[in-house]
């Protein structure tokens, strides 16, 4: 991380979360009209909600603050996980766009994660 980050827009974990999110947009477009007010609004939400964190966490103004939105993040990204899942059980997705939307999703979370490592060797464990 030698690059200096000014801005949430400078993170590669962020810039990933909103490419998922515009993914999960676009892909629950097929979903059957029923679920409009259900699965797709919750996973719309849901995806949304990992890039708002990360963007809240960044412009926070201590480090512990950060991180507890990372976890949120992480968090969100899990739940959105489970959501992909539910929708490949139910046959609302087939198991190839499933695997294709889980890939991003899962880089997602090894991205924060490796933020979050990153901030957590900044703080000493005596503070």
């Amino acid at each position: 991380m030698s690059q200096r980050v000014s801005s949430f827009l400078d993170l590669l974990a962020w810039q990933r979360a909103v490419d998922l999110s515009v993914s999960i947009h676009d892909l629950t477009k097929s979903f059957p009209p029923h679920e409009r007010s259900g699965l797709v609004t919750e996973m719309r939400k849901t995806s949304r909600s990992v890039a708002y964190n990360i963007a809240e966490g960044q412009q926070r103004r201590t480090t512990r603050e950060y991180l507890r939105f990372l976890d949120i993040a992480l968090g969100s990204r899990a739940e959105l996980e489970t959501q992909v899942r539910i929708s490949e059980r139910v046959g609302y997705l087939q198991r190839d766009e499933a695997i294709r939307i889980l890939a991003p999703c899962e880089e997602v979370g090894r991205l924060v994660r490796g933020l979050a490592k990153a901030l957590k060797s900044r703080i000493s464990p005596g503070r």
